[in-house]
């Protein structure tokens, strides 16, 4: 009997701080939702592996480590969750936006340790919210992008595109051999709103590359077809993409 109770006590932590996770997640969810309504944003964070990272592994290792440091010395649970939630988002953010995004690494350390404190009282909370990393997980995601009187010219080694509002994701195949050094040149042509790009290989899997100016390049480790992915958010205008060997 001791055994199974001495068991069953790492399960329950760890229960414990899954359900923590989700709860938070679970607000942050519903946050970004409402707060943005834009639901190519909203579907494309739930597929960001960032955001499991920082909830679901950053979060639960860290709560061991303050549960460890609290047993260990007399320091308030509560302050380290404070501490390392705000140090944790400012090391993920870089020096851009560093108090906002300490704010709100504080405000969401805080919700995941209410999380475990409820769990810990409240039966269904804990399981109720322990579960809701799965119902994230698979949630149904269709491509929420928006592309009004879209036009696009495609040419051997250029790809434009004008419209009058585009949100969610525009995809660019770039073709490139092993060993080939890809020069992209880019020029946007934003009336209004924001973007940014990413360079994915065949995989789906993040390309490095050195940016100069309104350039950047990158090396083909292998004979691919790679996608330059520009994320538009209530963009107006229009873009041209221009690549060569350099």
């Amino acid at each position: 009997m001791n055994i199974l109770a001495k068991a069953s006590k790492p399960s329950s932590w760890l229960v414990g701080r899954i359900s923590g996770a989700g709860f938070a997640s679970t607000i942050f969810v519903i946050y970004l939702l409402v707060a943005s309504f834009n639901l190519f944003l909203f579907g494309n964070t739930l597929k960001n592996p960032l955001f499991w990272i920082s909830f679901f592994g950053v979060g639960i290792i860290t709560s061991g480590l303050i549960d460890f440091l609290t047993n260990s010395f007399p320091i308030t649970k509560i302050i380290l969750y404070m501490f390392i939630g705000g140090l944790t988002s400012i090391m993920m953010v870089g020096e851009l936006y560093v108090s906002i995004a300490a704010l709100i690494g504080i405000c969401f350390s805080l919700l995941f340790y209410m999380g475990t404190e409820m769990a810990n009282r409240i039966s269904w909370f804990k399981w109720t919210f322990a579960s809701m990393p799965i119902v994230i997980f698979f949630l149904p995601l269709p491509d929420y992008t928006i592309k009004q009187e879209w036009n696009t010219i495609v040419g051997e080694g250029s790809y434009s595109a004008y419209f009058s509002y585009f949100n969610g994701k525009d995809t660019v195949p770039i073709k490139a051999e092993e060993g080939d050094k890809i020069i992209v040149e880019l020029d946007f042509k934003n009336v209004s709103g924001q973007y940014n790009y990413q360079l994915l290989d065949d995989k789906d899997r993040m390309v490095t590359y050195t940016t100069k100016g309104d350039n950047l390049t990158f090396a083909a480790e292998k004979t691919a077809t790679y996608c330059f992915i520009v994320n538009g958010d209530s963009l107006k205008g229009g873009y041209e993409i221009r690549w060569k060997k350099e």
